[in-house]
């Protein structure tokens, strides 16, 4: 039996295994079989994971490992430049955004979202990225080959 790929790779990091897992599911669910999910428990997991797929988003708590959040951005805007970034957090202020700024993230979600508010975002932060590049998304072009 051959495995179907998902349309899109997202990676969620959260020093809250809970929080994480609830995202995953709900956004699994939510936007079914057209995502492939990662899970990471801090900036410092996700640099040492190996993800063979193009990530396609990441969606991190900066809180409370600033400086190893800050090095896995700038490790992502490194190697994949297309990747889309969102902040994803209950403790936003005016200088985190103004840090992430810095790192040129673009897209900030309190965590007071119910599942269904993120999903719409996330599905949205997707297709412009694929609409801004004008290309399928990477797993489809992988799988044209």
């Amino acid at each position: 039996m051959v495995k179907a790929l998902a349309k899109w790779h997202i990676l969620i990091i959260d020093n809250d295994p809970a929080a994480a897992l609830v995202t995953a599911r709900g956004l699994q669910r939510l936007l079914t079989s057209d995502i492939e999910v990662t899970i990471a428990e801090s900036a410092q997991a996700a640099l040492n994971l190996n993800i063979e797929t193009p990530l396609d988003l990441l969606i991190i708590d900066p809180s409370p490992q600033l400086q190893a959040t800050s090095a896995l951005i700038s490790k992502v805007r490194s190697d994949s430049p297309k990747t889309t970034i969102l902040v994803f957090t209950g403790h936003d202020t005016p200088r985190l955004r103004k840090h992430m700024n810095g790192l040129g993230v673009q897209h900030y979600l309190n965590k007071s979202v119910n599942i269904q508010q993120l999903s719409t975002t996330v599905s949205t932060l997707l297709t412009e990225a694929s609409d801004n590049v004008s290309l399928e998304p990477p797993i489809a072009r992988l799988l044209a080959q």
